[in-house]
């Protein structure tokens, strides 16, 4: 149940029965001697909060069958690399409290490399949010919706590929990616306020045909930032917030 090995601090290694079926909330928080742990395929859901503050968690396998992966989860474990599972098809966002939410790998400040499955559609909010070490992200042909935060802080990602099925962008999004340069928007109708916000090496955009409208500080603080193409049917630079 949630909460079943909270604080277990002595606990060094989870061996799952193949008859567990879900990792419910908050299960193995701040079990901080956890070094490794594998997810078998039986597992379909791992809940909010599962393996939250696990701090010596560096090694973490996805197996095929697991479906959801819920806000939190592993937030703020020092995980290193990460293949998600074709299987998966929802990764969730976790709101505690009013105006207050977090990402299911949010913090994982080791993290190099991620791998998104495709059939992935949507990247919720904070998902990635102050992963300061990810340099590659591999998304899918499939993603149509990047959300608020989703990458905000990412300070070392320098090459990020945007699929041309991805339709939205929410506020946010790649803000303080301070090590991307350069940047193709595909053909969605607005850019929210903030999406790349003090991205301070962006020197060049590309946005596609499509785009309508440029939010509220949508490149503030792109203090670099040399040459926009744009689409001729924009029509409003800058809405107020």
């Amino acid at each position: 149940g949630s909460y079943a090995f909270s604080g277990c601090t002595m606990l060094k290694e989870i061996n799952f029965s193949d008859s567990v079926t879900t990792i419910n909330s908050f299960a193995f928080e701040n079990c901080t001697a956890l070094t490794s742990v594998n997810i078998p395929g039986n597992v379909q859901t791992i809940y909010e909060g599962a393996f939250y503050g696990c701090s010596g968690l560096r090694t973490l396998i996805l197996n095929e069958g697991l479906n959801t992966i819920k806000g939190q989860a592993f937030m703020g474990c020092p995980i290193t690399s990460l293949v998600i599972p074709d299987s998966v098809n929802t990764i969730d966002v976790y709101y505690p409290s009013y105006q207050t939410w977090h990402g299911a790998f949010e913090g994982c400040k080791n993290i190099k490399t991620v791998t998104l499955p495709e059939g992935l559609t949507w990247i919720e909010s904070s998902t990635f949010k102050n992963c300061s070490n990810l340099e590659t992200v591999s998304l899918p042909e499939s993603l149509k919706h990047i959300s608020s935060n989703a990458f905000s802080g990412c300070t070392n990602l320098k090459n990020v590929t945007i699929p041309k099925g991805v339709t939205s962008m929410y506020a946010h999004a790649f803000s303080d990616c301070t090590s991307i340069e350069s940047i193709e928007v595909p053909s969605i109708t607005l850019l929210d306020a903030g999406t790349f916000y003090n991205c301070e090496n962006l020197k060049n955009v590309v946005i596609s045909n499509g785009l309508l409208e440029i939010g509220y500080m949508v490149f503030g603080g792109c203090t670099s930032l040399e040459r926009v193409t744009y689409p001729a049917g924009l029509i409003d630079f800058g809405y107020k917030q």
